[in-house]
């Protein structure tokens, strides 16, 4: 016979060969593994601020070249 186990979202015992909770529709994971939502995550949104910043002063250089370019050359 199957063993059962419980699904990590909802509860519900579900047998372990089954892909989907039938109560919930999620993905049924290792009971083991830590929940999404008991996991720290790090704002990542920092490290890409600062990676953008050459990239806008090069943009910035440009259209300020382009302008003086065109005023006065026109």
């Amino acid at each position: 016979m199957p063993s059962k186990s419980k699904c990590v979202h909802c509860g519900e015992e579900v047998y372990e060969w089954v892909r989907d909770c039938p109560k919930c529709g999620r993905p049924v994971a290792n009971p083991d593994a830590p929940l999404v939502k008991d996991i720290k995550w790090k704002a990542s949104g920092q490290h890409r601020k600062k990676n953008l910043m050459p990239l806008l002063i090069a943009v910035i250089l440009i259209v300020i070249a382009v302008i003086v370019y065109f005023t006065k050359y026109q």
